[in-house]
């Protein structure tokens, strides 16, 4: 699982640093957190936690940000895990819904 994740946040840029014990703070905690602030605030820019009244308001805009054809995490999932579907014979849900 550590390898999928380290794998995931390569293929998205993102700070591998993510990747700890302590990896989902809360939005509060976030905000004070310097690393935590600055990996947001360089994916969603300088206003990323304008209007943010929970930790799910961030997951949903972070999804929201990164939902383009090269970091869509569907896709993602779909390309490491080819293999493995193929394998088992199972399939996806096309693409869009």
């Amino acid at each position: 699982m550590d390898d999928d994740l380290t794998t995931l946040l390569d293929a998205l840029h993102w700070d591998q640093s993510l990747n700890t014990e302590q990896a989902h703070p809360s939005l509060e905690e976030c905000k004070q957190n310097s690393k935590c602030r600055s990996t947001i605030e360089a994916q969603l820019g300088a206003d990323a936690f304008a209007g943010m009244q929970s930790s799910g308001d961030l997951a949903q805009k972070l999804y929201q940000h990164g939902s383009t054809p090269e970091l869509d995490l569907i896709e993602l999932v779909r390309r490491r895990y080819a293999g493995d579907v193929a394998a088992g014979g199972y399939s996806y849900p096309p693409r869009g819904e």
